[in-house]
């Protein structure tokens, strides 16, 4: 499936490099470290990334701050999956932690819009929502820095070979860990969002 959107729209008057003396995290994302065990990708797309890869800013912090709905090719041999959503231009030691799950139903291909903030959520059964980078439970919308050039966010499923348990307040870090030697695929999806310059005077 191509990604769409419902609310399509045109890159940011300002998009382009981050300013000079912008700062952004040092450390790699959760994709980058953890390497899959079997050949094979998973395709993840969006209604809410547009063919261009911007995302909508409905989902956004400023918008109604909903998690977007999310869809994969699934892998027969998975027992269940991990999401993690990072951005790694945000300016601090390591990427904000915009999403995480795991204990997806291997069953499943997709994730419905406005998953909400429980840690185990009703509209994915047997699932459990980690911590955000702000401490609560499901997805926090982008909310980049204005004028800080455009933030990349990275849409990560991990196809795993056993399901975790983990509890709903278990580190990223141990998650990570973890996944380092029962992921048998893994793909991603990469959606683009700014924040332009503030009008002068604002």
């Amino acid at each position: 499936m191509a990604n769409r959107s419902t609310h399509l729209h045109s890159a940011p008057a300002h998009s382009g490099a981050a300013p000079s003396g912008a700062t952004h995290s040092g450390k790699a994302i959760s994709s980058l470290r953890v390497e899959a065990y079997e050949h094979g990708g998973i395709v993840v797309t969006s209604t809410a990334v547009n063919a261009d890869g911007w995302i909508d800013p409905v989902v956004s912090a400023a918008g109604d701050d909903t998690s977007p709905a999310l869809e994969w090719s699934g892998v027969m041999a998975a027992d269940s999956y991990v999401l993690i959503v990072e951005d790694p231009d945000a300016p601090r030691d390591e990427p904000m932690i915009h999403w995480v799950m795991w204990d997806i139903p291997g069953t499943a291909t997709s994730l419905p819009a406005n998953i909400g903030d429980k840690a185990h959520p009703e509209a994915a059964a047997g699932a459990t929502q980690g911590l955000n980078g702000k401490g609560g439970h499901g997805w926090t919308g982008m909310a980049p820095p204005n004028a800080h050039g455009v933030h990349h966010y990275h849409f990560q499923l991990f196809a795993l070979s056993k399901s975790l348990g983990f509890r709903p307040d278990t580190s990223l870090e141990q998650l990570v860990e973890t996944l380092k030697g029962v992921t048998i695929a893994k793909g991603e999806l990469v959606g683009l969002f700014e924040n332009p310059d503030l009008p002068a005077g604002s």
